[in-house]
């Protein structure tokens, strides 16, 4: 298991949702709601990132 692939693959998701929440947020208080395709992808995304976790010998219990 190497620290830097788990680094690249959380680093990842981690400014995915960082831009995400930059769009739907003002100053740390949502300003919309989260559209479907949204919230679709941000689960698409961690689905993403539980299986690679997964590929590398690290298994996960995500319920969403």
């Amino acid at each position: 298991m190497n620290k830097e692939e788990i680094k690249q693959i959380l680093t990842g998701f981690n400014d995915d949702m960082g831009a995400l929440i930059t769009d739907i947020c003002t100053e740390g208080e949502v300003t919309e709601p989260i559209a479907e395709d949204r919230a679709e992808y941000i689960l698409d995304r961690w689905n993403n990132v539980v299986d690679k976790l997964e590929a590398i010998g690290i298994e996960l219990e995500s319920e969403i």
